[in-house]
């Protein structure tokens, strides 16, 4: 019988029934996360040559995330509509936060990672997650500092991918 302790590290865990979504948010994507996503947009934006684009700072990464989750959550049959000056279109948790305009070069540019610092595919060290690597990194973290895995957690060869599927998977 499994007698360990499961569920949130209580030491770890400072957030509580009153607390807001962003807080449990900034659990698994900490500043230092949303900050490397802000100079990796704006290196990418650069290394494009893109004069014209408004470097970002972390509050439009977070906003910007924000955005996309929100896309998820109320669904509108198409992007555009978020930001319609129809007001049964519109959806002003999103049209009232960043402009249209803005989201698509925040879009154009978004980057997690620096792409010259990619091993190419076929060399010694070659990450085919680089792209999001950091992300990985950042939830991994966090779910090993604030969560006791339950009883049930196992994994054998056969959930493991071979290195020709995990490559040619949509990932």
């Amino acid at each position: 019988m499994f007698t360990e302790r499961v569920g949130p590290r209580t030491e770890n865990f400072a957030l509580n029934h009153d607390s807001e979504p962003i807080q449990y948010f900034s659990l698994f994507f900490p500043d230092t996360l949303i900050e490397t996503i802000a100079e990796q947009t704006n290196l990418y934006a650069t290394q494009k040559k893109d004069l014209s684009f408004k470097p970002v700072t972390s509050q439009d990464i977070q906003t910007f995330l924000y955005i996309n989750m929100m896309f998820g959550i109320h669904q509108v049959p198409a992007y555009t509509h978020y930001w319609s000056l129809n007001p049964l279109l519109r959806v002003s948790q999103v049209a009232d936060v960043m402009s249209r305009n803005r989201y698509q070069d925040i879009s154009k540019y978004f980057h997690i990672a620096d792409n010259k610092a990619m091993i190419p595919k076929g060399r010694d060290g070659y990450d085919p997650l680089f792209k999001i690597r950091p992300v990985l990194e950042a939830v991994k973290s966090a779910s090993n500092s604030l969560f006791y895995p339950g009883a049930a957690l196992s994994f054998d060869e056969a959930m493991i991918l071979l290195e020709e599927d995990y490559h040619s998977s949509n990932i």
